[in-house]
C-alpha cells in the first residue's frame, strides 16, 4: 500500500502498512519519520529511505540502505542492505510485519556489517521505479 506527498512537482510515494496507515518511526533525534523507497543509480537495487520535515518544514529524505555492489552483494528483488546501526531506524517496519531481516553480511577491510532485509510490501519494486522516474 502507498501514500502520496508532493516534492517539488513530483509526487513521493510513501509506504503503509496492510491497513493503509503510514508506516511511521523516528530518527536519533526522536523526530517524526516515515519511509519509502526508491533505486541506487549504480545497480538499481531499493533504496530505503526515511523521509523527515526539517524545522523549516521542508521535506527531507535520508538512505538508510547500503549499495554493496562494489562489494559484489546485489540485492533479490524485493531486498536491500541495512547497514546495522540503522537496525533501530527499520524496527517499525519489521514491527509492522512489512519487512523481515534475512540474513547478516560482513564485508569491506574493516568486516562492517549488514543485514539482508526483504521488504514484503506489495508493489515495492514498482514504487521504487515511480520515485526514482526523472521529471
Amino acid at each position: 500500500m502507498i501514500g502520496t506527498t508532493q516534492r517539488k512537482k513530483k509526487t513521493m510515494q510513501y509506504l503503509n502498512d496492510s491497513q493503509g496507515h503510514a508506516l511511521t518511526g523516528t530518527n536519533g533525534f526522536d523526530e517524526p519519520i516515515t519511509y519509502t523507497v526508491c533505486r541506487f543509480q549504480a545497480d538499481r537495487s531499493l533504496a530505503l529511505m526515511t523521509v523527515y520535515r526539517d524545522e523549516m518544514g521542508n521535506m527531507g529524505a535520508d538512505p538508510v540502505s547500503v549499495n554493496l555492489m562494489a562489494y559484489g552483494y546485489i540485492p533479490m528483488r524485493g531486498h536491500t542492505y541495512i547497514n546495522e546501526e540503522y537496525l533501530q531506524l527499520v524496527k517499525p517496519l519489521i514491527d509492522a510485519e512489512q519487512a523481515r531481516i534475512c540474513s547478516h553480511i560482513h564485508y569491506g577491510s574493516y568486516n562492517a556489517s549488514a543485514v539482508d532485509m526483504e521488504i514484503l510490501i506489495d508493489n515495492i519494486e514498482e514504487i521504487a521505479d515511480q520515485n526514482s522516474k526523472e521529471e
